[in-house]
């Protein structure tokens, strides 16, 4: 996890539909102004908009270099599926030291050792689907799309 973090401010300015009719004085109004950034930290890779330029709902304004997401994203997959390895060797060794403690064959000393085992190793899967579930967040937020249609009115960031 990066210690610094990019904010990105992205000014989105959305108008209601507004119609004048003739004879009626009117005046049309903003009706959402919404400051959009980017929680998680990293290198600009682009920006698809403009200032001043009109934004369709889901269209994609910003996104980050990806690299460093995909990484995170699969190496936290990997940490799961050894996790997962550990804490099912883990307990078949439980369960078989259960077995022979129960015949009387080994110490109580070694049962727990096995309990203790099977204890960390589903710490450890838990701690590994944490962090799966952090890189896929990552991974999720570094794109910025609209929320709403809307136009563009200012933008405090650039690419790199």
């Amino acid at each position: 996890m990066r210690n610094t973090r990019l904010v990105l401010s992205v000014l989105l300015l959305f108008v209601t539909g507004a119609t004048m009719a003739a004879g009626f004085d009117g005046k049309v109004e903003w009706a959402r102004r919404v400051a959009v950034s980017v929680p998680v930290s990293g290198i600009v890779e682009s920006i698809s908009v403009d200032t001043g330029q009109p934004i369709k709902k889901g269209q994609l304004l910003l996104q980050l270099e990806q690299t460093p997401f995909v990484a995170e994203l699969e190496e936290a997959k990997a940490a799961r599926n050894q996790a997962t390895g550990d804490r099912r060797e883990a307990r078949r060794d439980y369960k078989q030291t259960k077995e022979l403690y129960d015949r009387g064959l080994i110490s109580n000393v070694e049962l727990e050792n096995a309990e203790l085992k099977s204890k960390r190793a589903n710490a450890a899967w838990s701690a590994a689907g944490a962090r799966l579930m952090r890189a896929e967040y990552n991974l999720g937020h570094s794109r910025v799309v609209a929320p709403f249609n809307g136009w563009l009115l200012g933008r405090n960031v650039q690419v790199g």
